[in-house]
């Protein structure tokens, strides 16, 4: 439980540069895991809202990174550079008003529409699976615990990154639900599909290719 009295003032959004006065035992965090489309990322807006704490996105980062090394004229390939390169990445996650969702900030840019292009999508499968890039953005993800707490969305956020957070929670849904809440995605970002049930979509005959692979992705990812 936390004690209201002596909660710190809140900071609206968190980055390298924030202040870390608290011992990182003190400073509270919630972890939620869960398969796609299970609601998660909602659900960890919305605490974050409510209880007024700094809010992590870990998915977003490989995206970020992604984007950031494009513009900075880093090939994909080279693991080194991208593992340095992410250790100096300044990203912030701002949440705001309800029903409003959050925004990716990279040094004061705001990028959250630019990371969800299928090019960057690609991009960021391709360095998640560099060991360097991922022990790199491990610690980048550990600088978010500030006062006054933090809500961490994502894959292992309470087993590898946070283990010691105060509450571990896997939201998990249907199916069904899960399918769902992929269709009415991919309505959002325009793509021409029908949903037929929770095996499948059905697409226009000239859907593009890489149409074609980022929904079998979305399908693949709401049947695991």
């Amino acid at each position: 439980m936390i004690n209201e009295q002596h909660e710190p003032q809140r900071e609206d959004m968190v980055g390298r540069n924030s202040p870390r006065k608290n011992s990182l035992a003190d400073i509270p965090i919630i972890t939620i895991d869960g398969p796609s489309g299970s609601g998660k990322g909602v659900v960890c807006q919305q605490l974050a809202q409510k209880l007024h704490w700094h809010l992590l996105d870990s998915g977003a980062l490989y995206r970020v990174l992604a984007y950031a090394a494009d513009k900075a004229g880093i090939p994909l390939e080279d693991e080194q550079a991208l593992s340095e390169f992410a250790e100096t990445l300044d990203i912030e996650f701002s949440v705001g008003g309800e029903g409003n969702g959050h925004t990716i900030n990279l040094g004061g840019e705001e990028l959250t529409n630019n990371i969800r292009s299928q090019k960057c999508g690609n991009a960021a499968s391709k360095i998640a699976a560099y060991q360097g890039v991922r022990q790199s953005l491990l610690f980048r993800q550990r600088e978010f615990q500030r006062p006054p707490g933090l809500i961490a969305d994502g894959r292992d956020m309470g087993t590898v990154v946070f283990p010691q957070a105060c509450l571990k929670i896997f939201l998990s849904a249907s199916q069904q639900e899960r399918a769902n809440r992929r269709y009415k995605q991919l309505k959002e970002q325009g793509f021409n599909v029908q949903f037929v049930n929770w095996r499948g979509f059905f697409g226009p005959p000239n859907m593009s290719s890489g149409d074609k692979k980022k929904i079998a992705k979305m399908l693949g990812d709401v049947q695991k």
